[in-house]
């Protein structure tokens, strides 16, 4: 925690006179205050490797957004609360890292970037720290907002597994271990694991939706209208961020700046994280033998194709309707066959 919890002058400095308990708001735009600090209400839930930090860092720089103070620019995005810190270190830990609420009517919203779509276990962690024992306000945990982007499968473990060689997190699957892409596959294949990162994240399992969206719909403290699923397709596409930006400003009660911030949060260093796409990769099906790119595709359809997702959606997530999950840019019916096209389509 000591390299994450550092309140920076910079936090300090932009929530003056921003961050408020709003007694004259409505309860809908209220600010989240609990225990004095101004606790978060937006997750951006990943998938990883699907333009999260691209997006966080749009929200970054929108005055009235508030992000987890930290000395790293790594942890401001992605605090990691929910995966485990918080059973360690406690409620009060996680808190202070939030600015202080204060008696200004100026509407403030904090958000956690930390993409833990895959966790099976974050839905209850997150709704046991709003219910109704530890947060004034009334119905807490359901005025959380949770956006949840997706990428096509096989192009978001791509993109993962390469994440994965850099970082050295799995020495067998580093810079030097000489493996690529097309062993990672056969062995997926072949055992039906994710040899990464288990069978929880690494580029494999954290590409399967299906069972993911089902964790968090279930979760009984949220309903399925706190969502919005966002296609990776849909946000870098030309005009998409500000788009998706301003229709989530508006969800929390926040207005659209004139114009909205660039560069990345993360800092020169990781840069290249707001990049979208596969920066320097080849086509997968130039780096697959054919045979196992179309085993791995038919793989990835059967446990998180669009099918499966739009299932769930529908299913658990009632989509489509006015009391379920919210489709960025889809107007059709909630019904799994035109979402599944849709998706197809946009992520």
């Amino acid at each position: 925690p000591s390299a994450w919890q550092a309140p920076s002058g910079e936090l300090v400095a932009r929530s003056t006179g921003i961050v408020a308990r709003s007694t004259g708001t409505s309860s809908a735009t209220a600010n989240l205050c609990m225990d004095g600090r101004l606790a978060p209400q937006l997750f951006l839930l990943g998938a990883q490797k699907s333009a999260t930090t691209l997006f966080a860092s749009t929200l970054y720089r929108i005055p009235g957004m508030m992000h987890f103070a930290a000395k790293d620019k790594g942890h401001q995005k992605e605090p990691h609360v929910f995966d485990g810190s918080i059973q360690r270190f406690g409620r009060s830990w996680w808190l202070s890292g939030y600015p202080n609420c204060s008696a200004e009517q100026k509407r403030a919203v904090s958000f956690d970037a930390t993409p833990i779509l895959y966790l099976k276990r974050a839905p209850s962690a997150i709704a046991k720290q709003y219910t109704p024992q530890l947060c004034p306000l009334s119905s807490c945990s359901q005025r959380l907002h949770f956006i949840v982007l997706l990428r096509e499968p096989l192009g978001r473990l791509q993109s993962a597994f390469y994440n994965w060689i850099r970082a050295g997190w799995n020495k067998a699957w580093s810079r030097t271990s000489g493996r690529t892409i097309q062993d990672y596959a056969e062995e997926v294949l072949q055992t039906g694991r994710d040899p990464c990162g288990g069978n929880v994240w690494g580029p494999f399992s954290g590409s399967l939706y299906a069972p993911q969206l089902r964790w968090w719909l279930e979760e009984q403290a949220f309903e399925p209208s706190q969502f919005m699923l966002v296609p990776y397709g849909t946000l870098v596409a030309p005009g998409g961020v500000e788009a998706i930006t301003r229709t989530v400003l508006h969800k929390l009660g926040l207005s659209m700046p004139a114009q909205l911030g660039t560069g990345c949060m993360m800092g020169k260093t990781n840069s290249s994280r707001c990049n979208a796409g596969n920066t320097g990769a080849a086509a997968i099906e130039s780096e697959l033998r054919p045979e196992t790119l179309a085993a791995l595709r038919a793989l990835l359809d059967r446990t998180t194709g669009a099918e499966k997702v739009a299932q769930v959606l529908v299913t658990q997530g009632r989509a489509a309707t006015r009391t379920g999950v919210s489709l960025f840019g889809y107007t059709g019916a909630s019904e799994p066959g035109p979402i599944a096209g849709w998706l197809r389509r946009s992520w």
